[in-house]
């Protein structure tokens, strides 16, 4: 997605702050806030608000001053990476990025389709639900392409609770944080190309490779945690 892993600059002092791990949603209003910002000397996660973003392109966001910054109690899991399945059981894929129209979320890219923000019932822990309504459903005559670009195949679901809030763990940017530990899902870049698979060690080269496709917070949400 847009900005994700671009390094964080203040003009007050010329520091770097760190680097945006993650897009920041209210999820009740299906509105984004701005962005996961994770601090490289404190290891600290922040969250950065759209209206103290002075610039955004090229290959920096630049703030005005780090005091902006709002400190993260908890952090939600990332939704980039996470099954995207409808109420009836059919799978349309892991989310890619996300689509938003005036700060409201109006897309969800998948590998497979992109799924109009509006048929979502809710954001699971472990994935995201749809119900198209029973009208859509046993309308035979009305294609599933009047709200997803292709089709999907039949998996066995089931229904999960709201998304929960969890405590943020430390995250650092330093390559040697991720080099060694065992990833527990697979992880894709851009055009569904696999960055690591499950069960597989992380390398530098596999580290340097999720930077360039801009899919570092999908490796660090895919670590396996320390019992």
């Amino acid at each position: 997605m847009e900005n994700i892993s671009k390094i964080v600059l203040s003009l007050n002092g010329g520091k770097r702050i760190g680097y945006v791990l993650d897009i920041a949603i209210d999820f009740d209003a299906l509105e984004k806030v701005g962005y996961y910002v994770v601090d490289e000397e404190s290891e600290s996660v922040f969250l950065l608000k759209d209206a103290d973003i002075v610039e955004k392109k090229f290959d920096y966001v630049v703030i005005d001053n780090e005091q902006t910054l709002e400190f993260c109690v908890v952090l939600p899991k990332s939704l980039i990476g996470r099954q995207v399945v409808s109420q009836n059981g059919q799978d349309f894929g892991r989310v890619k990025s996300l689509k938003f129209y005036r700060k409201k979320l109006s897309k969800i890219v998948t590998d497979k389709c992109e799924v109009l923000a509006r048929f979502v019932k809710c954001f699971g822990e472990d994935f995201v639900l749809l119900g198209f309504g029973r009208k859509v459903l046993r309308n035979k005559r009305q294609s599933f392409k009047n709200f997803v670009v292709e089709g999907t195949q039949s998996v066995v679901i089931m229904e999960k609770e709201k998304q929960a809030l969890v405590k943020p763990e430390k995250i650092c940017l330093s390559t040697e944080f991720y080099v060694g530990k065992v990833c527990v899902e697979d992880v894709f870049g851009y055009n569904n190309e696999r960055i690591v698979s499950r069960g597989e060690k992380i390398s530098k080269s596999i580290v340097e490779k999720a930077k360039q496709h801009n899919c570092i917070n999908q490796l660090f949400f895919s670590l396996q945690r320390e019992k």
